[in-house]
């Protein structure tokens, strides 16, 4: 679905009732930590992590390439990665969880996949089952993360915010609530 960055202003701002009058412009500057709040707190429930979940396609050179940059690369975990090129390579992957594990796995028939954070971008680093990482000659081409795929922030273009319906409506009331000062506070209290 699409909901458009005004509409969800409105909607925000009549929810949160007399405290929402008049906030148009505060709420305008809650989005995007909303968007982003509304997000990992779905991408970190597995009932609702696939209401988030799209497909990248990764242009690796030598086994390496930035991730884009709404991918939430704290949730790479739950992602894995297809070869088009060869079916058999998804089964066959894992994701490691630190760069020695990566660069050092127990298990060499296998292929690894890690993010990791340089210069403000994250690297997307990957090695095909069997294959030894190497910084100047791991693979080069393309690759797809599939199901589950990496949860990402909605992607937004002319003022419209694409996401599924449930996440479109939890949207709006996490508008509500950060207008009310209700979504930072403690859950469950």
């Amino acid at each position: 679905m699409s909901l458009t960055l005004q509409s969800l202003l409105d909607q925000g701002c009549f929810l949160a009732g007399d405290e929402g009058l008049n906030k148009d412009v505060i709420a305008e500057t809650l989005i995007p930590r909303v968007i982003y709040f509304t997000i990992d707190s779905a991408a970190s429930d597995p009932t609702r992590r696939g209401l988030v979940m799209v497909t990248s396609t990764v242009g690796l050179v030598n086994g390496n390439a930035a991730l884009p940059t709404t991918a939430l690369v704290h949730h790479l975990q739950f992602a894995s990665v297809a070869d088009p090129l060869d079916s058999t390579v998804a089964k066959k992957m894992r994701f490691a969880n630190s760069w020695p594990e990566f660069i050092r796995p127990l298990d060499s028939t296998l292929g690894y996949f890690l993010a990791v954070q340089s210069s403000g971008a994250n690297q997307f680093y990957y090695t095909q089952p069997g294959t030894a990482y190497s910084p100047s000659s791991g693979y080069t081409g393309n690759i797809t993360l599939t199901t589950p795929q990496i949860p990402t922030l909605p992607a937004t273009a002319s003022t419209a915010i694409t996401v599924n319906g449930e996440i479109e409506q939890d949207l709006v009331l996490n508008v509500a609530k950060a207008i009310k000062g209700d979504l930072w506070m403690k859950q469950g209290a």
